[in-house]
């Protein structure tokens, strides 16, 4: 290291001026002093910093001043309209920042360092070089800090969505996303195009002069405030996560007829098979994903309040989408098989059941006051999703909705009536037809005493009193489709 700087006084600003004229580059005069006193100071700090690993005079010129220089070029080149103020994340010793600001001193840019000895330099650098349209943000860039970039550009910090994700939140509607990148970068293209209303606006292959450096520049336009790329929510009185936190309640469910799904293989099931009820994304910036988004509008949450709505910690996106509908039972049309009351107050139970009805061809479910609703989170979760494609019924005309007892006596008016019960026929014995109905009892309380039930039990050893109420009814259906018992 040593005999390097000693080789570099050698080398002076007429030099440098020299290497940036090798690849048609020019600076005034007195953005030449400023780059020349950059560099100098560069050198003289980079012992103890290791701000850089390229300690040649030539490479250096090269590697960061002309490849920063260029990348204006290159954007004017292809009529690519950039503007201030210009974020550069990760900036490390104030690349690209600090050339490309002392080559627009028009533009405001401000330089995103999150490690500290390297915040000090730039400080430094900006004071030394009295770059008065630069200033110095210290900390690690993430959603919702609100910078306001009209451009965002990095070097070779990390893959492009990451520094989308950071993004979000800092950037105006339809600001640019400028990735200085080597020539094997292909594999980030897909992530990137996922985001709705991100568009690629240049994809430009470039060799640094007299070398074999080989470059790549990439140019995202992120959507306009109408192509709702995102909206940042950073406040619990926000409207939209106040609707969201009210989707944790069947209250809140009821009332805007929305529900809250969260996995992102459920997701990616709902969104494949309905995508017509999903209304809309929320995540916070550390979301990672790689989901079907083209047409979704996102919502980007301070991760505190993505936390609360993330029940299960998966940490990854949750969906809005339209809640099932629960139709009046006169609507149901010819029955194909059995109708389930499941009269279940635990989410977790519910979920279950309904998993195992829709799985053994039993789509049509009776829900009565007792029920939890089947589109809680729990519900949805337990249910793999499930909850959402199933055809949910009440019996409507009373105020308050049926109680299981009112269900049943309605109900029997018009079918009968199995109920699983311990006290019953052994299953195996069971003949049901289509227009039936097939009833969990309450937990712990188990099926109210009726004298039009016909009750039917499954056969347990070792003293076992019963089932959990959706292990017995899976119990049921199954033998139902496989043909130990048959509708007549």
């Amino acid at each position: 290291m040593a005999a390097e700087q000693k080789k570099e006084t050698r080398y002076n600003k007429a030099q440098l001026a020299a290497g940036l004229a090798a690849a048609n580059l020019s600076l005034p005069a007195a953005a030449l002093e400023q780059l020349w006193m950059y560099h100098q100071f560069l050198r003289s700090r980079n012992p103890e910093l290791n701000l850089t690993r390229i300690h040649k005079f030539e490479s250096m010129v090269r590697k960061h001043y002309v490849d920063c220089l260029l990348v204006s070029k290159i954007l004017d080149s292809h009529n690519i309209d950039w503007r201030g103020p210009v974020l550069d994340i990760g900036s490390g010793p104030g690349f690209p920042g600090i050339p490309m600001a002392l080559q627009h001193p028009e533009i405001a840019f401000v330089l995103a360092e999150g490690r500290q000895k390297r915040v000090e330099f730039l400080q430094q650098c900006v004071e030394r070089l009295r770059l008065a349209n630069t200033t110095v943000f210290g900390g690690r860039v993430h959603a919702g800090q609100n910078l306001g970039a009209a451009t965002v550009i990095t070097r070779a910090v990390e893959p492009m969505v990451d520094t989308l994700r950071h993004s979000i939140g800092n950037m105006q509607p339809g600001a640019l996303l400028i990735f200085m990148k080597g020539p094997n970068c292909d594999d980030e293209f897909a992530a990137m195009r996922a985001y709705p209303g991100c568009k690629l606006l240049l994809d430009h292959r470039y060799t640094l002069p007299d070398s074999s450096d080989h470059r790549r520049l990439v140019v995202w336009q992120t959507g306009t405030a109408q192509e709702g790329l995102h909206n940042w929510i950073q406040s619990a009185a926000n409207p939209v996560f106040k609707q969201c936190r009210q989707l944790l309640s069947s209250r809140g469910i009821r009332k805007s007829d929305l529900c809250l799904v969260s996995g992102t293989k459920i997701i990616t099931e709902v969104l494949r098979r309905r995508p017509e009820i999903c209304q809309y994304l929320l995540w916070d910036n550390e979301v990672q994903h790689e989901l079907p988004l083209q047409g979704l509008k996102s919502h980007i949450l301070t991760p505190a309040l993505f936390r609360k709505l993330d029940l299960f910690g998966t940490k990854g996106p949750l969906l809005v989408v339209r809640a099932p509908a629960i139709r009046d039972l006169a609507s149901r049309s010819e029955a194909r098989s059995p109708l389930l009351v499941l009269p279940l107050q635990d989410p977790g139970n519910l979920g279950a059941a309904i998993r195992s009805a829709l799985a053994f061809g039993f789509n049509d479910i009776l829900l009565v006051k007792e029920s939890a609703h089947p589109a809680l989170p729990q519900v949805i979760r337990s249910s793999a999703g499930n909850s959402l494609f199933a055809r949910f019924f009440e019996i409507q005309g009373l105020e308050t909705g049926a109680s299981l007892d009112q269900a049943l006596d309605q109900l029997a008016q018009k079918m009968p009536i199995f109920a699983l019960d311990q006290k019953g026929a052994e299953s195996a014995a069971l003949r049901v037809s289509a227009n039936s109905a097939l009833v969990v009892g309450l937990e712990g309380s188990g099926v109210p005493t009726k004298k039009n039930l016909q009750m039917i039990r499954i056969p347990l050893q070792n003293e076992v009193e019963s089932l959990n109420a959706s292990v017995a009814l899976s119990v049921i259906l199954y033998e139902l489709a496989r043909g130990v018992t048959d509708f007549d």
